[in-house]
């Protein structure tokens, strides 16, 4: 049906304005681009009035729902558009390869991806860039030295869950607002 057992080969690169996408460095600029539209675009959400609202979802819902506001509409709405978001990641993943397999389902690859995201510190716009990166340099790091990596890698999140709970840029951000208010007059 599919023309695959294992997949479905065949997934087409962007065509756009006569670019090649089929080159690396013309594929990589493509996707950095579209990275950087989909931060900033983060980054106003984040500063309007709805993003505060979901801030405040996330701080107290109670308190939000109790000053008028249709908090499980609202994380409705935010479930769209970070799935919208992954999508669009799946999307460009699935260009890159030129192929979907069942494998980019299996429930450890989205497991990877919700501890890049703690890792990195879930409630700040760069901390989830900032775990992938930790990840991924984790991951080539110790999966050259042993065949335990994975294992190695799960305490590894374990413990920076005990110690850094707001993820690791989070944690500086806390730390640096702390030093902060220490260096202001009373």
């Amino acid at each position: 049906w599919t023309g695959g057992a294992d997949g479905l080969p065949g997934v087409a690169r962007p065509e756009m304005m006569g670019i090649d996408f089929f080159n690396s460095s013309n594929f990589y600029w493509y996707v950095a681009v579209i990275f950087a539209v989909v931060m900033m675009a983060i980054a106003i959400v984040r500063a309007s009035p709805f993003g505060r609202i979901v801030m405040g979802i996330q701080q107290n819902e109670i308190r939000t729902e109790h000053l008028g506001y249709d908090t499980h509409r609202i994380k409705q709405i935010t479930f769209l558009v970070s799935g919208g978001i992954s999508g669009l990641a799946g999307a460009l993943l699935a260009s890159l390869l030129m192929y979907v397999n069942p494998q980019m389902l299996h429930w450890g690859t989205s497991g990877d991806v919700i501890i890049m995201t703690l890792l990195g510190g879930a409630g700040t716009l760069w901390g989830p860039v900032a775990g992938v990166i930790l990840f991924e340099c984790l991951k080539e790091w110790l999966s050259g030295r042993t065949p335990y990596w994975y294992g190695i890698l799960g305490v590894i999140f374990i413990l920076a869950t005990l110690y850094f709970p707001k993820g690791v840029l989070g944690e500086i951000q806390a730390y640096a607002g702390r030093v902060r208010r220490r260096g202001e007059k009373p």
